[in-house]
């Protein structure tokens, strides 16, 4: 009977179609984080030297990720993650200097194991930390009004750093169709939400199901009505703190360029090259063959800053206070389980070993976040939960290592989806 209840309950919840979601009525005060440190600033460690080309605005992650994997975010008192099983998803979140992982609900009458909790967030898939407060794409399977069909819906919500206040602010699937498209398919690109308007490909000689019909943008600060045309052939692939990199092919050449969604002005950096570029206004940065180059876009010079003894595929991971390199090699059968940190003046300040069992496409994949006290990487499993992470106090001084970080009971999300799809069974045969 409970769960006849409850997958009523649920239904109903779906067929009505709710607007906007009713903020919790009693919460516990947030504490103080341990670290506070805002966008502009930066923490001063002895090990740092030289001066840094990257921005201290941190958006989430590596800097070097498509704009299509947003499920972590930082903000002045600590970053956030997405953590989803199958279509379970629960926010995470950890203070500054931490080693604490908790689910972002302090509501003390909540036992956080249900779809009622503060930490979760139906169909969550992206994150992004934006002006004080916590905006999450989220995407996933609904029913129309009338039950009969079951369509994608993309729709932005926004709430409190505490997860308090959740507001629906934009259905984008809604404003498609009403346009002529079947579904939106979004990103956080900059400080906009990026829609795709897409058509289901019904041409059976075709390899893509879907095709991308037209771009709208959707600005996170309000100052838009609804999301306008955004009619480019400049597409945006990452951020780089300053610069918004995106790409742009002519022929068989791809080419870079610093993109402001804002104006619609684009300017011209470089030329693509063989391994990923972290570009900055002035130069990109690059790693091939054991050398870090740096190409200045002004002068078309390209100079070696420095040569390692490393040899085959390594990423660089850009980031305001240090670099890292690690193996990018796919599938590996001989990683090299080494992360090779550097200082802005080119020094290497330590060398920290993988030391746990680990399973992911390479190395460099396991380092899911970063922030002004640590580098946080994931168990190997899935790159969306946090699970180590190195102090930055503790580069150069012999001492540094992997930490575990301590996790929030996540058992109970699995448990949860079975239930799910428990409810849904019953709801589909009565």
């Amino acid at each position: 009977m409970k769960k006849r209840i409850f997958a009523l309950l649920l239904m109903a919840g779906l067929l009505t179609g709710c607007g906007r979601i009713a903020a919790p009525d009693e919460t516990e005060p947030v504490k103080p984080p341990l670290v506070t440190v805002s966008a502009e600033e930066q923490i001063n460690y002895a090990w740092m030297a030289g001066k840094s080309p990257v921005s201290n605005r941190r958006i989430g992650l590596n800097r070097g990720t498509p704009i299509s994997d947003d499920v972590q975010t930082v903000s002045d008192r600590g970053v956030y993650f997405i953590y989803r099983h199958q279509s379970s998803p629960w926010i995470l979140y950890m203070d500054h200097g931490s080693d604490t992982v908790i689910k972002l609900c302090g509501r003390p009458d909540c036992p956080h194991n249900t779809t009622d909790c503060n930490a979760f967030v139906k169909d969550a898939q992206y994150l992004r930390f934006y002006n004080g407060y916590l905006y999450i794409l989220a995407s996933g399977a609904t029913l129309t009004e009338d039950g009969k069909e079951i369509y994608w819906s993309s729709r932005l919500i926004r709430m409190n750093p505490d997860g308090t206040n959740r507001v629906e602010l934009f259905d984008f699937t809604e404003f498609v169709r009403d346009r002529g498209a079947d579904f939106a398919q979004c990103s956080f690109v900059g400080d906009y939400c990026y829609i795709g308007a897409m058509v289901h490909n019904t041409d059976p000689d075709s390899p893509i199901g879907q095709d991308w019909q037209a771009t709208y943008l959707y600005r996170l600060d309000g100052s838009m009505d609804e999301p306008q045309l955004h009619d480019s052939p400049t597409t945006p692939w990452y951020n780089c703190g300053d610069v918004l990199l995106a790409t742009e092919m002519d022929g068989e050449k791809l080419s870079y360029w610093d993109l402001d969604l804002t104006t619609g002005n684009k300017t011209y950096l470089m030329d693509q090259r063989d391994r990923p570029v972290y570009c900055t206004k002035e130069a990109g940065y690059y790693f091939v063959d054991g050398k870090l180059h740096c190409f200045t876009y002004a002068t078309g010079k390209d100079d070696i800053l420095l040569e390692t003894e490393l040899t085959g595929t390594y990423d660089l991971l850009c980031f305001p206070d240090c670099f890292v390199l690690a193996d990018g090699a796919l599938f590996s059968e001989t990683p090299d389980l080494n992360l090779y940190i550097y200082n802005w003046a080119f020094e290497l300040v330590d060398t920290v070993k993988i030391d746990f069992p680990c399973n992911t496409y390479n190395v460099s994949n396991l380092i899911t976040a970063e922030t002004p006290c640590q580098i946080i990487l994931s168990g190997g499993a899935s790159r969306k939960l946090p699970t180590y992470y190195i102090d930055k106090a503790e580069l150069g001084t012999g001492n540094a290592k992997l930490h575990r970080l301590k996790m929030p009971d996540l058992e109970d999300a699995q448990q949860l989806q079975q239930e799910e799809l428990e409810d849904q069974q019953w709801f589909d045969e009565n």
